[in-house]
């Protein structure tokens, strides 16, 4: 019997039609980790980027550190080792508070790549981000781009970029705090996205 690849609109679909259009579309979930009431400075994920697809949306919300003011920065890792380079990543944000003020940041030469979240207050849970892999499990350069937001008395929004600028390939990553402290809440969920 032959794959049906299109369907009409307002066309009754069989299983195998149905089990197909799931196969050909979406994000397929790899792994969920939460940390609740923790004391922890980082996460490490390993071997969740492979061959399989070829880019990835990381989901990250409920994050709170044990002070304030600190955010998390990301660094790539193969074989359970953090990609450390002092200036292979490249950093840039755009953002802004419900008020209109700004809150921009660049940077480059850091040892580590930032989601562009933050946190200004040690009681806000309201802190959220999406992160999009571009060709982490790959041997060409990483891009990475993400959206996050806080409210903590305003709301904060940035997006930016990341680049990796090295042809490795990685098989995960690390969250790690922008500085000293410890991460007391985070759940982090990662998908792949179907090749087809």
């Amino acid at each position: 019997m032959a794959v049906k690849s299109n369907f009409a609109s307002g066309e009754v679909l069989t299983a195998s039609d149905v089990n197909t259009y799931l196969t050909n579309g979406g994000l397929v979930y790899i792994a969920e980790t939460i940390i609740g009431a923790g004391a922890t400075t980082s996460i490490s994920f390993n071997n969740v980027f492979t061959s399989t697809f070829d880019n990835y949306q990381v989901l990250i919300d409920n994050f709170t550190p044990s002070i304030g003011n600190l955010g998390l920065n990301f660094r790539l890792r193969v074989g359970g080792v953090d990609a450390f380079g002092a200036t292979d990543y490249k950093n840039a944000f755009l953002g802004l508070t419900d008020t209109g003020a700004a809150s921009n940041f660049t940077s480059a030469g850091q040892d580590n790549g930032s989601t562009g979240m933050f946190n200004s207050s040690t009681t806000v849970v309201h802190s959220s981000a999406t992160m999009i892999f571009f060709n982490p499990a790959r041997t060409v350069r990483t891009n990475i781009q993400s959206h996050a937001q806080l409210f903590a008395g305003q709301l904060f929004h940035r997006t930016g970029s990341v680049l990796h600028d090295l042809t490795t390939a990685y098989d995960g990553f690390t969250l790690l705090l922008s500085g000293a402290g410890n991460i007391t809440t985070l759940r982090v969920r990662i998908y792949g996205y179907r090749q087809a």
